[in-house]
């Protein structure tokens, strides 16, 4: 078997893992793992022997390109199966549970490690001291959170339901992070030399590995075109609600540097396009008159309204 067919075998395992939930002990398990024993850095370390093994094929790979899309595809299937789903939505969250299949404890299967906290320390804390555990620790933040949701958890099943919602979330993140690697390796494609490229500067920038990197930036993706990005940023620097510098010349140019720094757009063929050239490629739309602003304004500003509709 090639290693690109290993390294794709690997991906699509850890896109898709197995979850069980075992009866004995009423608690999740997670791709062999209890809930309780899964956090960031666990679902990051498996991140990262994927993502190393990747790193070796491209220093001396050939179809590079090929193999960046093939990978791409894996992660962007599971990322909108999520959304479809709603999966990070604790109500349609519910719905997904009953799928799950129930098994029996493995004979060489430890048990549970304690929990973190209980549902006694749960319920014992007032809302201050919960609001205060729940700025420095995430998985508190859930489990606390949702006490009212699901009856102060009288049904302790609806316990374990949150702490597999908290490792969801996780896999979720590091289901994106692994796409944003790729794909920035992808859109950099044709500038980067893959044979001498630092991917452990690269693989602390995404945060996968202890450490950052500046050299390396991930970049917001605009899901407009050009014209239509420029358009954007026009209306944000004109209302005041981007601001750079008290001089409009000087705000202009930080603000132009701003971008190309910072985002990318919708290219051909809905392709990711970086944008350079600012001031030579987006001079004529870049403070339109009002006749080009409208159309877009008129779209953002339905956006907007339909968002608001929603949240009414």
């Amino acid at each position: 078997m090639s290693l690109p067919t290993i390294i794709e075998t690997k991906l699509h395992k850890f896109v898709n893992p197995k979850i069980l939930f075992i009866d004995e002990v009423n608690q999740f398990i997670f791709n062999e793992k209890w809930t309780i024993d899964i956090n960031e850095k666990t679902l990051k370390d498996s991140l990262g022997d994927i993502l190393n093994d990747v790193n070796e094929h491209l220093k001396v790979g050939l179809q590079n390109k090929e193999f960046l899309k093939s990978l791409i595809e894996v992660l962007d299937k599971k990322i909108e199966w999520f959304s479809e789903n709603k999966i990070l939505k604790i109500n349609h969250f519910n719905d997904f549970v009953p799928t799950i299949k129930k098994s029996h404890l493995a004979i060489d299967k430890e048990p549970p490690a304690k929990e973190k906290y209980t549902i006694e320390d749960i319920l014992k804390c007032d809302e201050d001291s919960g609001l205060k555990l729940s700025d420095i620790d995430d998985y508190y933040f859930d489990i606390w959170h949702f006490k009212k949701e699901f009856n102060d958890y009288n049904d302790s099943f609806d316990f374990e339901k949150v702490k597999l919602f908290y490792v969801m979330k996780l896999f979720h993140t590091c289901l994106i992070t692994a796409y944003q690697y790729l794909d920035n390796l992808l859109l950099n494609f044709d500038s980067l030399n893959f044979s001498e490229l630092d991917y452990e500067k690269l693989l602390m920038e995404f945060e996968i590995i202890d450490g950052y990197s500046y050299n390396f930036k991930k970049k917001c993706h605009v899901t407009y075109n050009k014209k239509e990005t420029a358009h954007l940023f026009s209306i944000l620097l004109q209302t005041g609600i981007f601001y750079f510098h008290p001089n409009e010349r000087k705000n202009r140019s930080e603000m132009t540097k701003f971008i190309e720094a910072n985002f990318t757009c919708i290219g051909d063929n809905n392709s990711i396009n970086t944008i350079k050239n600012l001031n030579q490629e987006f001079t004529p739309v870049f403070y339109p008159n009002e006749k080009e602003l409208l159309p877009f304004l008129d779209g953002l500003i339905r956006k907007l309204q339909e968002k608001k509709s929603q949240l009414e």
